[in-house]
């Protein structure tokens, strides 16, 4: 025993000392942020830190009264939590309904057109590429040289 507290009360004050440091740096990573998801999670840190202190008050001055306190902060942590994360999404409102016949078939018009570019691209750098073999002479070369399959043995031959 030192002086008149005794070790559960030394445990109560540095758990209470632990709760309000737990508190003070939560603040200051509000202020400082940088983002809404940090100052969310230090928001959920200060809530942890005011239920851990007045659990602690609870125990220490024999206050049941205070449980009520508890439940309050819980639910406003949670609360909080879940209206941020739903603020913080990201969602396109126009890919949230459902499409009348008319824009849809716009969309698989503009979806095909698309493909049929994509295709005409691929032919025309196949072309290309053709076109640039012959230039170098790489194709004029198995020109000369003709093959025949001979579908009895499944082979290619020269002719």
């Amino acid at each position: 025993m030192i002086g008149d507290f005794s070790a559960l009360d030394l445990l109560h004050a540095l758990t209470g000392l632990m709760t309000v440091l737990a508190a003070v740096l939560a603040t200051i990573r509000i202020a400082k942020g940088p983002g809404l998801l940090d100052r969310t999670v230090a928001f959920d840190v200060l809530t942890a830190a005011g239920i851990g202190m007045i659990a602690v008050m609870i125990v220490w001055w024999h206050r049941y009264d205070l449980s009520v306190l508890l439940i309050i902060l819980a639910l406003t942590a949670f609360m909080s939590g879940v209206v941020v994360s739903r603020f913080a999404t990201r969602i396109d409102r126009s890919q949230q309904r459902i499409l009348s016949e008319e824009e849809a078939q716009e969309q698989v018009a503009e979806r095909e057109r698309q493909a049929e570019e994509a295709q005409r691209e691929e032919t025309e750098d196949a072309q290309r590429s053709v076109h640039d073999a012959r230039q170098t002479g790489a194709v004029d070369a198995a020109h000369d040289l003709e093959l025949v399959h001979d579908p009895e043995h499944g082979t290619q031959e020269e002719r």
